[in-house]
């Protein structure tokens, strides 16, 4: 499962890049300093925080997971 805080930046493009797997979309996640602090993109999947600074670094993170 993955959850995503829908107020974390780039929030849309997040949704679609995990379109096929089972989301959980949040109010929060209880990572506000990534969410509201260092503004930089992330998901929980499975328990692991998975962040990046660019969309395309989050998508290789993502494979790599």
């Amino acid at each position: 499962m993955i959850r995503i805080c829908k107020h974390v930046k780039n929030f849309e493009e997040l949704v679609k890049i995990f379109e096929n797997e089972e989301l959980q979309i949040e109010d929060c996640v209880d990572k506000c300093e990534i969410c509201c602090g260092t503004r930089e993109l992330f998901v929980v999947k499975d328990g692991k925080i998975i962040v990046a600074d660019t969309l395309d670094e989050f998508k290789c993170l993502i494979k790599k997971d």
